[in-house]
């Protein structure tokens, strides 16, 4: 693993592996979706939209330099945590809005349990090809679960960070909230 996976991108600012030592990334569904009742008590789930919440919480030994960006302006996010895609297939749609940077493209996976007792193991696995959003994973005797693993980029308006500076050791850590444009 490079040190390209301890950073991520907002706007302009690159925020460099000395702030983010430590960093935690969590995604969060948002949507216009809700589940309603029929006369007869059956559920039923409606959904309009749905876009993607996220907080970045980072902890390093320099500022994250983020204070600098236009928070009024929409900024494009280059996450720093991945999400993955899980199929029974070799054939995985993957989102569109990912990085594709050094040391963020996506990666195959595949899961195989010979024992068939639930503590298999994930394996990376070649890709064929990747056309557009449709990757194909090298099979793997015995596979039960093929995965593709990608680093999510959207636009997002974003919250200016919250900072907080531990002056004897000299800690730096910051907290940002956006929500996909």
């Amino acid at each position: 693993m490079s040190d390209a996976f301890s950073t991520f991108e907002l706007g302009s600012v690159i925020v460099p592996v000395a702030s983010a030592y430590e960093l935690s990334q969590t995604y969060e569904p948002l949507g216009g979706f809700s589940t309603i009742r029929m006369l007869n008590g059956a559920a039923l789930k409606q959904q309009n939209w749905e876009k993607i919440g996220t907080t970045i919480t980072g902890r390093g030994v320099i500022p994250s330099g983020l204070e600098g960006l236009d928070y009024s302006l929409s900024q494009l996010m280059k996450c720093a945590a991945d999400r993955a895609v899980t199929s029974t297939a070799t054939v995985i749609v993957i989102p569109a809005e990912r990085r594709t940077d050094p040391g963020f493209e996506h990666t195959g996976w595949a899961y195989t349990d010979p024992e068939g007792k639930g503590r298999g193991l994930w394996q990376s696995t070649p890709i064929i090809s990747t056309i557009v959003d449709t990757v194909t994973l090298t099979p793997v005797v015995g596979a039960s679960n093929y995965q593709v693993r990608y680093f999510p980029e959207f636009t997002v308006f974003a919250e200016k960070p919250s900072q907080n500076v531990d002056v004897h050791p000299h800690d730096q850590s910051w907290s940002l909230e956006a929500e996909q444009i």
